[in-house]
């Protein structure tokens, strides 16, 4: 006489069996399994069988490792801000070395360079902890996009000037008169001609008496031995 189970999973129901005959229970299931089974490759032989008291309780977890409570954040936001500035400015620095033939009177913006390029220029140490974070250097370019614009591999110096170099940008926030400004400008303080527009045109502030305190959050950043 042959044993019929359905075919539904009662999660949380207790057996209706003692659980001293699992064994004879489990036989049950396994012919029932091979019996609807159209491959013989699949079937399980009865000799492989074992009761679940002989089983070891970890064997069929070996090697599972549960999520952390808190996810690590590997997308180079949790970057220490000082390790984030030097690599931004030695690529910037490079860039802005490159624009040969530019008169004084026009606002010097760079040559440009490959992300492969852009990691050659930087220490081994350096690279190693991009490797870490999800993108890696080209990640942590992109999030610098005040300064950066990456497109098709390539790095480039950003025009603030240029619609084309900022309308991603312009996308996703638009600046208004008057807006605070909590960041300062990276042109402003860094390159040899200053920033391109004019204090009350840029998103970024002119100097410590143009900032204002942001009301973010602070993140919280990893702790790096250099």
């Amino acid at each position: 006489m042959s044993v019929e189970f359905p075919q539904v999973c009662l999660v949380g129901k207790s057996r209706s069996y003692e659980l001293s005959d699992e064994a004879e229970y489990e036989q049950q299931r396994v012919c029932y399994i091979q019996s609807r089974q159209t491959s013989p490759i699949a079937s399980v032989q009865r000799s492989e069988v074992q009761p679940i008291e002989s089983t070891s309780a970890s064997a069929w977890g070996a090697g599972f490792q549960p999520r952390d409570r808190v996810e690590t954040v590997r997308n180079c936001a949790a970057l220490p801000r000082d390790f984030v500035d030097r690599v931004v400015l030695q690529v910037a620095d490079v860039l802005l070395g490159m624009s040969d033939g530019v008169s004084c009177s026009d606002w010097n913006k760079g040559g440009s360079l490959s992300v492969r390029e852009v990691a050659g220029l930087l220490e081994q140490e350096t690279l190693q902890l991009l490797k870490k974070e999800c993108g890696g250097l080209q990640t942590l370019l992109k999030n610098n996009h005040q300064v950066f614009r990456v497109e098709g591999g390539r790095v480039y110096i950003r025009d603030w000037r240029d619609r084309k170099s900022t309308r991603t940008q312009s996308q996703r926030t638009a600046f208004a008169p008057g807006a605070l400004k909590t960041r300062l400008c990276w042109f402003y303080s860094h390159h040899p001609q200053g920033c391109p527009l004019l204090d009350q045109n840029c998103a970024f502030a002119h100097g410590p008496d143009d900032l204002r305190p942001s009301t973010r959050p602070l993140k919280k950043t990893k702790n790096f031995v250099f």
